[in-house]
């Protein structure tokens, strides 16, 4: 994803709130922050994330496909200011790493945390690699406050043969 990409996906998502495509609560002075590739386990792009925040907290998110295409809108809290998350626990990579570090232990050497999602878009997060100070490698999610271990196996999906 280079520069002009993330200007087009801004661009497009700011039409979108300037056509009243997010409904949010009345009364309320709402900004769109930074727009975010989402990528997935390989790097590709696989989704572009706005945040929309009042003051400090993070209200809402939207999300286009790599096409532009509006695929979703989220509203936290049930819109409820007062129980919206803190968007620095969202957004800030600094903050990321922070929990991450705090997990890992000193001496861990962390690659640039990427937002990301655990097994399918609905479980958005940072990943975050990590090397660990015996030199093995694991992969960490950070999403909000919470912090977890990404699976060491991939998940399997099994489906119903339909008899």
């Amino acid at each position: 994803m280079n520069d002009r990409e993330s200007e087009v996906a801004a661009k497009r998502f700011a039409d979108l709130y300037a056509a009243g495509a997010f409904p949010f609560p009345a009364g309320l002075t709402v900004a769109m922050g930074d727009v975010l590739p989402i990528v997935d386990e390989q790097g590709g792009l696989a989704a572009w994330l706005a945040p929309f925040v009042v003051g400090d907290r993070l209200l809402a998110m939207a999300l286009l496909t790599p096409d532009r295409i509006l695929q979703r809108f989220s509203l936290l809290a049930g819109g409820r200011l007062d129980a919206a998350p803190a968007a620095a626990n969202w957004l800030d990579p600094t903050r990321v790493r922070e929990r991450v570090v705090a997990v890992a232990g000193r001496g861990a050497k962390l690659d640039t945390p990427v937002f990301s999602f655990d097994g399918d878009l609905s479980r958005l997060a940072w990943r975050v690699g990590v090397e660990l100070a015996d030199g093995s490698r694991r992969h960490w999610f950070v999403a909000g406050s919470s912090i977890w271990p990404a699976a060491e196996a991939p998940e399997t999906s099994y489906r119903g043969t339909g008899q």
